[in-house]
């Protein structure tokens, strides 16, 4: 692999190489005659480290590790975390030709729900006062609940 000199008049410009690392170039011919350059030329390789390092501050931020312990502190992620716990113990996911667990079944949910704090539960929706969880599945919660205008329960 020989290295072409970074002043050589066919190494990309800044501005391409930038381009090159987000995806931003516009024809075909273009992107081979890049890469097939960044293939032979050290120099532009370190000059593509240099401007990926110095980078796009999204890129920086979504390359960056989360910290799990910043979802921990939302308010309700720890019930959220129990209740995914608890149902991951009761059974895994269905082998091929098996159906699911009875812990993957609409039902196994439903004592998950009723589990949950009531604080945690929503308690109008609407004109609707929602009184109960009566089951829970792939689609949400089910509640029992009454109109408030017309005290009918649904």
């Amino acid at each position: 692999m020989a290295a072409l000199s970074n002043t050589n008049e066919s190494c990309p410009t800044r501005h391409e190489l930038a381009g090159f690392l987000v995806g931003d170039i516009d024809s075909a011919a273009d992107l081979r005659r890049i890469d097939e350059h960044l293939a032979e030329c050290d120099a532009c390789l370190d000059r593509l480290q240099a401007i990926s390092d110095e980078g796009d501050p999204l890129l920086r931020a979504l390359r960056r590790p989360s910290n799990l312990a910043t979802y921990e502190a939302v308010g309700g992620c720890e019930v959220a975390l129990q209740r995914v716990r608890r149902i991951a113990l009761r059974g895994g996911e269905p082998k091929a030709g098996e159906s699911a667990p009875a812990s993957l079944k609409p039902q196994a949910f439903d004592d998950t729900i009723r589990d949950e704090p009531a604080a945690l539960r929503p308690r109008r929706l609407g004109v609707y006062e929602l009184l109960e969880p009566i089951r829970s599945g792939g689609m949400g919660t089910l509640y029992r609940a009454r109109h408030m205008r017309l005290k009918r329960f649904v």
